[in-house]
């Protein structure tokens, strides 16, 4: 079988644009992700980034409501309960596995603002 060669024609300037995108696209809340959220025994499978999921979570599965109304996590095999406002949080945290990295110690969090408050004290004047 032939090895087949791909991008053949970029120049060293598109090479380095790439190079110099990749970190940005790989960051979290780039990445495309999977919902397998579970509606009526049928699992989403639609593909989203971290950004536009509330949206489809409220559109597309009725997570609607009051913030404190108690609510059951319909990811696939998950189930736990918790409060309504908590679930985009969970999701994010605990299915999706979205991590924030510092950009100066390459530690990871589960939350942006977290990382920015470990950035201004653990790293001030860096």
């Amino acid at each position: 079988m032939a090895q087949r060669i791909y991008n053949k024609d970029f120049s060293d300037a598109d090479i380095a644009k790439l190079c110099e995108l990749a970190p940005i696209a790989n960051a979290p809340q780039h990445r495309p992700y999977v919902c397998l959220w579970v509606t009526s025994d049928v699992v989403c499978n639609l593909h989203f980034q971290a950004s536009e999921f509330p949206e489809h979570l409220r559109s597309d599965h009725g997570v609607v409501g009051p913030e404190r109304a108690p609510f059951v996590c319909s990811w696939f095999g998950c189930f736990n309960e918790m409060q309504k406002e908590s679930i985009i949080r969970h999701v994010n945290e605990q299915h999706l596995e979205l991590r924030y990295e510092c950009p100066i110690c390459h530690e990871r969090f589960t939350r942006a603002h977290t990382v920015q408050k470990h950035v201004s004290e653990r790293h001030q004047g860096s």
